[in-house]
């Protein structure tokens, strides 16, 4: 990643900027450099690249057999556990840092890495402030119904291995049900919680959308009017930056000063 450190002295706030892993590092970037550049030395920033998918998509759109479907996408859960676990140590590291405030330690996830976030939210209360944009729960939902590259890989495991719809979903709730936020009712700030979603998300469903929020205790919600991809153009001036000044100004309130 990139450490956007502050030069000035004393404990300040801490942004960690989640990737969307293997794909476009523009929204993890475009936030990352502008809130580093609009806080100046009042804030240090951590842009996790993430370069490396959690889920090899080609890869398992194209395996030829159950066996090898299974064992890669086996991988490929260990691969999210480690997402959590790291942003863990990662926090666990900011705690000994002399410029870094442990009370001010704030999550931005987008996508899978949304999904990552917010497991992570319900699991390490030092997370005083999270942005969960374009995320869910119900993640065995998400696998069965989200298009695009994950579409392409359902339609490979059920026309030319052989599944069936209720298998396809079960397994992938056998392997994410652990991290599903619907496991830690209680365990969510909704004061804390920034909730960016779209409302034509095709990938993301609406009612796994809407369990999230529930589950998270109706947290502050910035709906869009777009698809799951576009929803993204709003971090841009194409978008009129809509998504982006939302989470400067939810930064910048919850990390006002320390809890």
């Amino acid at each position: 990643g990139e450490y956007f450190r502050s030069r000035a002295p004393g404990r300040k706030k801490l942004v960690i900027v989640m990737p969307i892993w293997g794909t476009s590092t523009y929204p993890s970037r475009k936030i990352s450099e502008g809130y580093a550049r609009r806080s100046g030395d009042g804030v240090n920033v951590i842009w996790v690249y993430g370069t490396a998918p959690v889920f090899p998509w080609e890869e398992l759109r194209t395996v030829p057999t159950e066996e090898g479907f299974i064992a890669m996408a086996r991988d490929s859960a260990e691969r999210y556990t480690a997402a959590v676990l790291d942003i863990q140590r990662l926090i666990d590291w900011a705690d000994t840092q002399p410029n870094i405030d442990p009370n001010r330690i704030a999550l931005v996830g987008f996508s899978m890495s949304a999904l990552v976030t917010a497991t992570a939210v319900a699991n390490d209360s030092r997370i005083a402030a999270a942005v969960i944009m374009m995320g869910a729960a119900h993640f065995a939902d998400v696998f069965s119904t989200c298009g695009d590259k994950a579409g392409r890989v359902r339609a490979h495991v059920l026309n030319d291995l052989g599944w069936s719809m209720d298998r396809y979903r079960s397994f992938f709730q056998e392997l994410f049900g652990p991290a599903d936020p619907m496991r830690f009712p209680g365990h969510y700030d909704p004061d804390r919680i920034l909730m960016i979603d779209a409302m034509f998300d095709d990938c993301m469903p609406e009612s796994a959308r809407a369990a999230l929020w529930d589950i998270m205790g109706h947290p502050q919600r910035v709906t869009m009017m777009y698809r799951h991809r576009s929803s993204f153009y709003t971090l841009t001036p194409l978008g009129l930056n809509f998504a982006r000044r939302h989470i400067y100004r939810f930064l910048d309130k919850k990390l006002e000063s320390g809890r």
